[in-house]
């Protein structure tokens, strides 16, 4: 059933979340990352640094929201970053806009990005946006370099939901 949804919403998925990715704002990475919490700990023996509540994360025109972010720097080099919420009614939250000025946003109780595997995910009532375009699931994982989504849904939900809104250009819709 797994290898099903994720077969059937693929190719619909890729379309989505494709040009989101690419058309990130270019300048936010040459912009200072900004992290604000009510508390940190810093281990720099062990790369390993963890701020904990109203965790704020600010680069650009991105800005990340949890209640805890956990960020490995073996090195001195961001390997991985965990955002995570300790409350279900206000998940984890990330948004940012593209060189197009739209905004893509995520929310969910968890979410994982491995810088060098350039694999994210995002776990609990995982909900993608993008403009009018939605993408939702229990847990949705996204190889970047491969660009290989899969998308599972909640023993509870039979099923991941998609909504893609046509855009008109010249005069005709196009998905």
């Amino acid at each position: 059933m797994r290898a099903m949804v994720a077969a059937t919403v693929l190719p619909m998925l890729i379309l989505f979340l494709l040009p989101s990715v690419a058309a990130a704002r270019s300048d936010d990475t040459q912009k200072p990352i900004r992290i604000s919490a009510d508390r940190a700990e810093l281990d720099d023996k062990k790369g390993v640094a963890v701020y904990r509540g109203n965790v704020r994360v600010e680069q650009g025109t991105m800005l990340l929201k949890a209640d805890v972010l956990t960020v490995h720097t073996p090195e001195r080099a961001v390997s991985r970053m965990i955002a995570e919420s300790r409350n279900e009614t206000r998940p984890v939250s990330f948004r940012q806009q593209t060189d197009d000025g739209r905004s893509i946003e995520a929310e969910a109780q968890r979410m994982d990005y491995r810088v060098g595997a350039r694999r994210v995910q995002l776990e609990g009532g995982a909900e993608l946006r993008r403009g009018g375009d939605s993408f939702r699931g229990e847990r949705i994982d996204y190889d970047l370099a491969a660009e290989v989504v899969e998308a599972v849904s909640a023993p509870e939900r039979s099923r991941v939901e998609i909504v893609i809104t046509p855009e008109t250009h010249g005069g005709r819709v196009t998905p």
